[in-house]
């Protein structure tokens, strides 16, 4: 889950009329970035339905861009500028990291500490997984849990709070053994943050705003969906939720919620503006330095993020045009992967009705981040790999166009995809639909309650308000749940008894397409209380 260069023109002057922005701009500018900034993004925008777009690029250790391209939204036409703050979803993952590397230089921590030595309650599924799980372990995604394992706990927004999630990891069940392969997870990082608040004695959104964002001269930022929204200055969040699967078909909508609540923070709560993260990059390039302020975090521990740590299985990337690479793996808050045989660290984020991306070429001293309100990851791609060729010195080659048709063919398959369990035309269940009502328990997640009324049965997932809907007969006794626009229906497939009565439930995503945060099917419901709310 981006940008452009060449020789430096001097003078603060020019780089602000390069830049089109602040001063935060730069001392130097190079005018053939915005040039092709310029003419780029405007086509990326149109060709791919996206409002707004937000660029930071750094050259050779020297700010270059910062600026904003669009309206913040389809409702709110004021521009998007270097100050517009965006939601960056998982690229705050590398922040989460980077204050763990601090309480490091602090001699607090260290990354081999045992979790359970500094985060009281702590418990996986198995004691031994439990005693020797350490720090590094919560952020490199192999330990165990299968891809999106748990995330239902985090959204769409809910109830829960950090520490209750956190107590409820010793429910969730392993895919693999332990270090044993790379799944991307969520919840561990949410135990990462509940580690810095248990070490520091404040919180995790406390030590990345005082020992990150402000020596870095991060401004803008802010942390979880109420601040976001209570800024001035923040875009909207859009979407094509009509169509076979989410982003394809039906009109681009604007989202009047992230949907994450302010549970959603050390894996994903910040926002931030362009401005910011060209600042972000600066010191993530100059090992931990920021330019003409303090020291953020040792070298050695910017060293230690950008370190290989978990092998990630090879790809070819959206459409199949990214950079030949030999190697991908995930170090901390980190992709770390090649481009040609150039050393590359990145990360994507998304979250409802954003999409970012950051992208570092270490040995150039160079990056970008684009920031985007719509979830089009082939506009991102487009922007990124067009002004990568530029930042390579390789010849330009037209990437929207490729970008578009890997889009159509998706969009092909997303039409053609039937459900795998397909309707039967006189779907009668089992028993009667009265007999299904009732309150179901699953030990990680909580309660889901089906209904019997006029209408028929519906279900809700307890904790989860925006997840309840009518509960449609599909076949036999599997039903097909009928949510909001945007919320991944599932299929329910009730199990009976020996005795004939329905005794728990079994779920899993309609769409095969379906964003691996539907983990619905890591959920097992047992029967707790029946139509009549009695004990089963």
């Amino acid at each position: 889950m981006a940008l452009s260069r060449r020789n430096f023109a001097a003078g603060a002057a020019l780089a602000a009329a390069c830049t089109g922005t602040s001063r935060e701009g730069a001392a130097q500018g190079w005018p053939a970035v915005a040039a092709e900034a310029d003419l780029l993004v405007p086509s990326v925008l149109k060709a791919f339905d996206v409002p707004g777009v937000a660029l930071a690029v750094v050259e050779n250790g020297a700010p270059v861009l910062a600026k904003g391209y669009g309206v913040r939204g389809l409702k709110d036409s004021r521009p998007v500028d270097a100050h517009t703050i965006f939601a960056i979803a998982s690229n705050t993952k590398a922040f989460t990291a980077a204050a763990i590397a601090t309480l490091i230089d602090d001699a607090k921590l260290s990354w081999d500490d045992r979790v359970t030595e500094k985060l009281p309650g702590f418990e996986m599924w198995d004691p031994w997984v439990t005693r020797e799980l350490t720090v590094r372990d919560l952020l490199v995604h192999r330990s165990g849990l299968g891809l999106g394992e748990g995330d239902l706990m985090l959204f769409p927004k809910n109830d829960f709070t950090p520490a209750e999630l956190v107590a409820h990891l010793r429910y969730l069940k392993p895919k693999t053994s332990f270090r044993s392969a790379y799944a991307y997870d969520n919840v561990l990082y949410v135990a990462a943050g509940e580690l810095v608040a248990a070490v520091t004695g404040s919180s995790w959104s406390e030590r990345v705003r005082s020992r990150l964002f402000r020596p870095s001269g991060i401004g803008d930022a802010t942390i979880g969906e109420s601040a976001f929204y209570a800024a001035p200055n923040h875009a909207w969040p859009h979407a094509k939720l009509g169509g076979p699967d989410r982003g394809f078909g039906g009109a681009l909508t604007q989202l009047d919620s992230i949907d994450v609540g302010d549970l959603f923070l050390a894996e994903g709560a910040i926002a931030a503006s362009a401005s910011d993260l060209q600042r972000w990059l600066l010191v993530q390039i100059g090992g931990g330095q920021a330019p003409g302020g303090p020291r953020v975090f040792s070298a050695a521990q910017g060293r230690e993020m950008w370190t290989p740590q978990t092998l990630i299985p090879m790809s070819d990337g959206p459409g199949g045009v990214w950079p030949p690479s030999t190697f991908s793996a995930y170090g901390l808050g980190w992709d770390v992967t090649d481009a040609d045989g150039e050393r590359v660290v990145r990360h994507g984020g998304y979250v409802d009705g954003f999409k970012s991306l950051t992208f570092i070429l270490p040995d150039r001293k160079s990056g970008f981040v684009i920031l985007t309100n719509a979830e089009e990851g082939y506009a991102i791609y487009a922007i990124a790999l067009s002004l990568l060729d530029l930042l390579r010195q390789r010849p330009r080659v037209d990437h929207i166009a490729p970008m578009l048709a890997a889009r159509a063919r998706n969009a092909a398959l997303a039409r053609a995809a039937a459900p795998e369990m397909t309707a039967l035309p006189d779907a009668k269940p089992s028993l009667p639909l009265s007999a299904y009502a009732g309150v179901y328990r699953d030990n990680w997640y909580g309660t889901m309650t089906v209904r019997m009324g006029a209408g028929g049965l519906t279900l809700s997932m307890d904790r989860t308000p925006v997840m309840a809907g009518a509960l449609q007969p599909w076949r036999y006794d599997t039903f097909r749940t009928r949510w909001p626009a945007g919320v991944e229906d599932a299929f329910v497939s009730f199990s009976l008894s020996p005795e004939g009565e329905i005794a728990g439930a079994r779920m899993k995503a309609v769409s095969a397409l379906a964003d691996f945060s539907f983990d619905y099917q890591d959920l097992a419901f047992t029967r707790v209380a029946g139509p009549q709310g009695k004990p089963t």
